[in-house]
């Protein structure tokens, strides 16, 4: 099982402290919506995907990873795929529901990757607000730490 969680309080409380520099990169005034956390191991994929509403921009941020050899996300929006790869503290910012993102098969020992995700404040989506959660650094019902919950 690859260790992973939604809405932890350490790292929602980096998405709220991030929005302001998410939103000068992004040109939008966002909400906040969800964290999610996820720690790669050997073998370890993600699959070609694009996200749901409560993920309209997003960011991943490598928290760290051994060894330091750069894993590639690769990023596709109708053109060539673009591999981006990360160190350690890198961040990439994206639009996920638009954007379809996958990695091929991690050759690495671990990689602690954090992804955080918003909405526009004024756009068809800002009901996903705190994913709908009362609150941020709140569980979402049903969800479970280590659950299946996507990022």
């Amino acid at each position: 099982m690859t260790p992973s969680g939604y809405g932890d309080p350490a790292f929602d409380g980096l998405l709220e402290h991030s929005r302001p520099r998410v939103e000068a990169h992004s040109g939008l005034r966002l909400l906040p919506t969800y964290s999610y956390f996820r720690m790669y191991k050997r073998g370890d994929v993600l699959e070609r995907h694009r996200d749901r509403p409560a993920c309209e921009i997003s960011v991943t941020l490598n928290i760290g990873q051994k060894p330091l050899d750069p894993w590639p996300i690769y990023v596709e929006g109708g053109g060539e795929p673009y591999g981006a790869k990360l160190k350690p503290g890198d961040a990439l910012l994206y639009r996920g529901m638009e954007l379809f993102r996958w990695r091929d098969a991690f050759q690495g020992d671990a990689l602690v990757q954090v992804f955080l995700h918003y909405v526009d404040r004024d756009g068809p989506n800002a009901d996903q607000k705190f994913d709908k959660r009362s609150s941020l650094m709140r569980m979402k019902e049903g969800a479970s730490v280590h659950g299946n919950q996507e990022a």
